[in-house]
């Protein structure tokens, strides 16, 4: 069975000729034989006297050539297009120049066979004569698919066929089937390895971590919203993104050094287009409930169970709690009385056209979100322009964005509570000097009323952001364009936080209504010079895109912080009428400033061998002066295995479209350390026991 051994490896040869097909089993057939009994043998003769005939038939057909040109719809050549006879296991691939050759073809009627990434699969009927050239001249036309689809990774813009790193892309039309406020929540469930935890609080952002929390402080991803740079999660409306692009390993991330840590989403917003103005209106109302809830106990089932509970510890008589013991007509169901049927609506209005030297887009938001839970809300105001002009060698264009976003949050904890409280204590009882029911000695309780929380109760936060940029891009030469980059990201916003002396908790009377006020203020300034090179040449056979430049980037955030109490009218609600006594005022001024030089660049190779690089100098005021710079740095590789002549021919693997492999390595960073890391505060009045005797000490 030797001879078979190697027979069977030939039957796999790619795209083997017809005939070394028919040799290999000829031969098998005459392996077989040789080991056969008599019986056996006399068989296998009368079998090749069959075949013999059909063989001498065939042999007697000759082979023929077949040659020609795979060209597109406009006439480009097409480079590694993919040829295969219907058939027969016969195939090539295309040159340079889109020239294709398939020899030893038997004479014939077939099929012809043509694809290639980008186009349109296509096929003729080809006729094959023995010892005569067939020429064979296809036409393909051009069908874009995801992989043809341009990518923004970071700096640079690459095919998606040729990333080598770990890229996951989220279209704006998906963000836009979720119906949602943030964007982070749209992005649940889009993107493997992509973490998404949202409280369902309206307006809260969410908090998302990619590949697991890789940093020191906050696990939150870096946020690059058309270039500006951002360490909070945008408060963007969705309606207006046009992808989101998540990087997820080092090779792709690494361009950003030490804020790249724990990953990157680079947003692009909707841009105008060239052609006629268009008004596109978009509108929404749907309503929110709380899919399932907690099964709890009635007055009566609770009465049961607690006094039986009771009796098993030996508890009897005055001792076990009258709410226990006698029937009572308050029956509440708390989380009927916390949670309530929600609503979201969101409506946006978008102009947008130009012509081929400008185009511009302009869109307006509102968005208005009531939460399931009582007294909970958010509202978000917005107003976006972004357009775009090139005259001759020069470029420039903006992308601006204004938003107001008040929200009305959770106080205390009513999740808790609404299955803490017992169902004998009244929401509202006229008993108490708060209106409020909170229980009693006939029925202790350690909870707090929920709906108090919520009503007497409130924190609400007020943001008002600009963020954009500004661009200026000039094409030096021939494919080396230089752009200079301004983006600014400011954010003003205010929290309040208002108790009442209203009392909500048994046996916790609270001394005087409470005011927190804050105001943070924080503005970021980035500027950047790039130095951007793309060019493909010998006839797409070689792609290269690549761009160097420096990145400088300003943030000063500061908050001033007010405490008051003793409100002898609480309908003023504001820090001036609040009491001395107790009085507390706080604030602070942090700066920072990074600097950086970058570097990055793509090389594809006939659509199938893939190299990145990426390199970024950073230097960070958030670390020690000794120890500010570092040296962030990636590399991968890729290999489109489809794209080779052997695929046709591998078992299962074949059946993919499109197969790469890919390998990366990198260094990133964090300098979200805390803005004070690096000093040495000294705590006190910390004992330790020397000899059985506390003593009084400190440590770092």
């Amino acid at each position: 069975m030797e001879r078979y051994a190697v027979d069977r490896s030939q039957r796999h040869t790619p795209y083997s000729e017809g005939s070394a097909v028919f040799h290999t089993q000829w031969h098998f057939t005459m392996a077989v034989a040789a080991r056969a009994s008599r019986l056996g043998r006399a068989l296998c003769a009368a079998i090749i006297t069959l075949i013999l005939p059909l063989v001498s038939a065939q042999a007697q057909q000759g082979t023929g050539v077949v040659s020609g040109t795979v060209t597109s719809d406009v006439g480009a050549p097409v480079p590694g297009a993919q040829l295969s006879i219907a058939n027969l296991r016969i195939g090539t691939v295309t040159g340079d120049d889109g020239r294709y050759t398939l020899t030893r073809v038997p004479a014939g009627t077939y099929v012809l066979r043509v694809s290639r990434l980008g186009f349109r699969a296509g096929q003729q009927t080809i006729s094959v004569t023995a010892g005569q050239t067939t020429t064979a001249n296809v036409t393909l036309t051009a069908a874009p698919t995801t992989l043809s689809e341009q990518v923004v990774v970071g700096y640079t813009t690459e095919l998606r066929r040729d990333v080598t790193g770990s890229v996951a892309t989220v279209s704006g039309n998906e963000l836009q089937d979720q119906k949602v406020a943030t964007v982070e929540e749209a992005l649940r469930g889009r993107a493997a390895g992509v973490s998404v935890a949202a409280s369902g609080e309206p307006g809260r952002p969410a908090q998302i971590i990619i590949r697991g929390q890789n940093g020191f402080g906050t696990p939150s991803p870096l946020y690059v919203v058309d270039g500006m740079y951002l360490t909070e999660n945008p408060n963007l409306n969705p309606d207006d993104i046009e992808t989101v692009e998540v990087l997820k390993d080092a090779s792709a991330a690494a361009q950003y050094g030490a804020q790249a840590s724990n990953g990157v989403i680079v947003i692009r917003t909707r841009r105008g287009t060239n052609g006629a103005n268009e008004v596109r209106v978009a509108s929404y109302y749907g309503q929110q409930e709380v899919p399932k809830r907690i099964s709890m106990m009635n007055t009566a089932e609770w009465q049961a169970l607690n006094v039986q509970a009771f009796a098993n510890a030996g508890i009897t008589g005055s001792n076990v709690p009258s709410g226990v013991t006698t029937a009572s007509t308050v029956n509440t169901n708390w989380q009927d009385a916390v949670f309530r049927g929600g609503a979201i609506q969101d409506h946006n209005l978008q102009l947008s056209g130009g012509s081929q030297d400008a185009t511009y887009l302009i869109s307006g938001g509102y968005l208005q979100q009531s939460g399931t839970i009582i007294t909970t809300d958010f509202k978000r105001y917005s107003l976006r322009v972004n357009s775009d002009a090139r005259r001759g060698r020069f470029g420039f264009g903006e992308a601006l964005a204004v938003s107001r976003g008040d929200r009305r949050g959770l106080n205390g904890f009513p999740l808790i509570d609404v299955v803490r409280m017992a169902p004998t204590i009244p929401v509202m009882d006229p008993t108490n000097a708060s209106g409020y029911g909170y229980g009693s000695p006939a029925n202790p309780t350690y909870g707090t009323n929920p709906v108090g929380e919520l009503q007497a109760q409130s924190n609400t936060f007020r943001s008002n952001q600009a963020l954009g940029t500004v661009f200026a891009d000039v094409e030096l030469f021939s494919k080396l364009h230089y752009r200079l980059n301004v983006g600014l990201n400011y954010n003003d916003s205010t929290t309040a936080n208002w108790r009442s002396i209203s009392q909500l908790r048994y046996l916790t009377a609270n001394p005087y209504a409470t005011l927190t006020n804050a105001n943070a203020n924080s503005t970021s300034v980035l500027y950047e010079n790039l130095l951007n090179f793309d060019d493909s040449f010998r006839e797409g056979s070689h792609r290269f895109s690549s761009v160097v430049g420096t990145s400088s980037q300003r943030v000063d955030f500061d908050r001033l912080s007010a405490y008051r109490q003793g409100y002898s009218n609480e309908t003023l609600q504001q820090i001036n009428a609040g009491a001395n006594s107790g009085a507390s005022n706080a604030g602070f001024a942090i700066p920072f400033r990074t600097n950086a030089l970058l570097a990055r660049a793509t090389y594809a190779f006939k659509d199938r061998y893939l190299v990145t690089g990426s390199a970024r100098h950073d230097c960070s005021s958030r670390f020690s002066p000794d120890n500010r710079c570092g040296n962030f740095g990636a590399a991968s590789i890729g290999w489109v295995v489809s794209e080779e002549s052997f695929y046709k021919s591998l078992p299962l693997l074949n059946r993919l479209d499109f197969l790469k492999l890919r390998a990366s390595a990198g260094v990133l960073g964090d300098q979200n350390i805390g803005d004070l890391a690096y000093l040495a505060p000294i705590a006190t009045n910390v004992n330790y026991v020397f000899n059985g005797t506390p003593v009084s000490g400190a440590i770092q």
